[in-house]
């Protein structure tokens, strides 16, 4: 029995050591294939999803996505980069919310948005004017819009709706600086730099007004006509609603793309424009970008490569921050589909896998004070009800931007109207 009791023992060690041993040598975040035939494999797996996205076949996408994943391999659904976590993880719920977001208005208002440095000198985003927007109307919601706190919000997002106004192209979208300053990274300044010396005549008023090819003009367009399409809701302001169309109508004539969270802000627009007026075309054009631009990203066949179901497979999209972007988006369509439809039913299958995936990730590993998150999130439990997984991620990634110090108005204002509803 002894013999057998140590035979045991040595078979358990060499069976942890055998993991720990593969558990190092599989891909973590910030790895990237770097083999020469890892590369080339890469390149023609993606001009053959490119190819197929240009003629909408959605089996041919599929297909042209699953090989993407297996030219991947282990490296599909790992985020291109290091990951830093906030600890502790605290999932103790936030008590004082509406205090703190009214503090962070005072402070952080004065130098945002519309009144910022960057705005003047035409250098900002114009997702952060959009942003700004969101969070006002979300804490106006939450406070009561008569009260003297949810007037000076509202107050605040009508200035920033008026000034997004102001900057929308005639083509009904919204431009990228071509000098963007502030929280725009090094890379993408690089490569909008590249573009304005190349096509120096697409360049107007210190904003880029010809969309290039990737598809980015999606993300600042779906933000500020989103903020458009709520403002109008909350403010009833028919301008508002005429600016959300145009914005829309662009989204809805744009390219399908390779990058998924690109195609998801369209998505995330034209559902909540349906949302708003209950026009068909937007919801049609919502679902058709989700199933061919969002969806075939996602991992869910186990037989594939890839250790992360739920996640998305390429590693740019793999990072946190673009996940929560697109189970955003998927989830104003799921709203917006007729309950219990076959279309709904899929697409909640699918919101309800990504969600799980990262709120499990960050219950685990940690949190990263991500603004996505809180904000997707809070929206889900607002929709949904509660769900045990989710309210702790929820609480830690709230409790990690107070950790941080990171006073985002549009995360804190959307936790705060769930919060409030809740209480009631």
């Amino acid at each position: 029995m002894q013999r057998i009791g140590w035979l045991v023992v040595i078979i358990a060690v060499f069976s942890v050591c055998a993991w720990a041993q593969t558990a190092r040598q599989l891909p973590q975040p910030g790895e990237r294939p770097a083999s020469p035939e890892a590369q080339a494999r890469l390149k023609q797996a993606r001009r053959a999803l490119e190819a197929a996205l240009l003629e909408k076949d959605e089996t041919r996408i599929y297909d042209a996505a699953r090989n993407y994943q297996k030219a991947l391999g282990d490296y599909a659904g790992v985020p291109e980069d290091p990951e830093q976590f906030v600890l502790p993880i605290l999932t103790t719920r936030p008590a004082t919310m509406r205090e703190e977001f009214a503090a962070a208005f005072k402070s952080e208002a004065r130098t945002r948005g519309s009144r910022s440095e960057l705005a003047q000198k035409n250098q900002m985003e114009l997702r952060e004017a959009g942003y700004l927007a969101l969070g006002c109307l979300r804490a106006a919601a939450a406070a009561g819009t008569d009260s003297a706190e949810g007037k000076a919000y509202l107050q605040r997002a009508g200035a920033e709706l008026d000034y997004l106004i102001s900057r929308q192209q005639p083509e009904g979208f919204f431009a990228y600086p071509a000098q963007p300053g502030g929280n725009a990274p090094p890379n993408l300044r690089a490569v909008v730099e590249r573009y304005v010396k190349e096509f120096p005549h697409a360049v107007r008023d210190g904003f880029i007004v010809r969309p290039p090819p990737d598809g980015g003009f999606q993300f600042d367009n779906g933000v500020c006509g989103v903020a458009l399409v709520e403002g109008y809701e909350l403010l009833r302001e028919a301008r508002y609603l005429n600016a959300a169309r145009r914005a829309a109508d662009w989204a809805m004539v744009q390219a399908i793309v390779p990058n998924w969270n690109y195609n998801s802000f369209s998505v995330w627009l034209l559902a909540r424009m349906f949302s708003a007026t209950g026009e068909r075309k937007y919801l049609d054009s919502a679902l058709q970008k989700a199933r061919l631009g969002v969806l075939p990203g996602q991992m869910t066949d186990k037989s594939l490569p890839g250790r992360w179901p739920g996640r998305w497979m390429d590693q740019h999209n793999a990072k946190r921050s673009y996940h929560w972007i697109m189970v955003r988006a998927l989830n104003a369509l799921l709203k917006a589909l007729p309950k219990g439809s076959r279309d709904s039913r899929f697409i909640r299958q699918r919101v309800f896998l990504a969600a799980d995936s990262r709120a499990d990730d960050a219950l685990r590993d940690g949190v990263t004070a991500s603004e996505s998150a809180a904000v997707a999130l809070s929206e889900l439990l607002e929709q949904y009800g509660p769900k045990k997984n989710w309210e702790r991620a929820l609480n830690a990634e709230i409790n990690a931007l107070r950790q941080t110090k990171n006073n985002n108005l549009y995360a804190l204002g959307a936790y705060l109207r769930y919060a409030e509803k809740k209480n009631k």
